[in-house]
């Protein structure tokens, strides 16, 4: 009897175990994307009509209590130097980090494009993106699946003027993946933020 008792039991957890699993890897992504103000148009990469060069800044700009930095650091230059080398977005593109620590001061940032312009004869736009967040993201009982999951990179772009590098054009994105039952690593976090880059800048 004790044997007959105890074997459902065994199986309801089994099965309970079994269903959690399958929710985990089959769990129902979609993408969001958001912009405030809304991404300019037509956007800022050229177009078949104008091919450019362009100067690009980024920086990550965490907040206090941000975890695995490096990490994250190293999945956000990955995805930029991804994105922009495809040639998609520049003809030519040259890529430079800042730290957040000890932003370049402006005629830091005139003489970087200026140098840049010597060397080119296409038409300059210059770039400065702020990597506010990129990486997994985990919610309980956010909804009636008890958890969402997911991605997300959150962006400050601006174009600035090749001549005084003051704003011309500035805008913040938010770009999620994930949903109901969806978890995700940092393994894929460099391609989260080229996806991003293109949804921002490109499309």
């Amino acid at each position: 009897m004790f044997k007959l008792f105890r074997q459902p039991c065994a199986q309801k957890r089994l099965a309970v175990l079994g269903c959690l699993g399958f929710l985990l890897l089959w769990g129902c992504a979609s993408t969001r994307f958001s912009s405030e103000p809304p991404v300019p148009e037509p956007p800022l990469c050229q177009s078949a009509q104008q091919p450019l060069a362009g100067l690009v800044f980024w920086e990550p700009r965490w907040r206090p209590d941000q975890k695995d930095v490096p990490d994250r650091e190293k999945a956000a230059a990955q995805g930029i130097q991804a994105f922009f080398k495809q040639g998609n977005c520049f003809q030519n593109v040259q890529i430079q980090q800042i730290q957040a620590a000890a932003p370049l001061a402006t005629n830091q940032v005139v003489a970087a494009i200026q140098a840049w312009a010597s060397q080119t004869t296409l038409p300059l736009r210059v770039l400065k993106i702020e990597v506010r967040e990129l990486g997994p993201v985990l919610k309980l009982f956010a909804s009636p699946a008890l958890l969402d999951g997911g991605t997300e990179v959150v962006l400050d772009i601006r174009e600035l003027n090749p001549e005084t590098a003051e704003d011309l054009k500035r805008f913040q994105v938010h770009w999620q993946n994930g949903g109901p039952w969806v978890l995700k690593g940092v393994a894929g976090l460099a391609e989260d933020m080229e996806t991003a880059l293109k949804a921002a800048l490109l499309e």
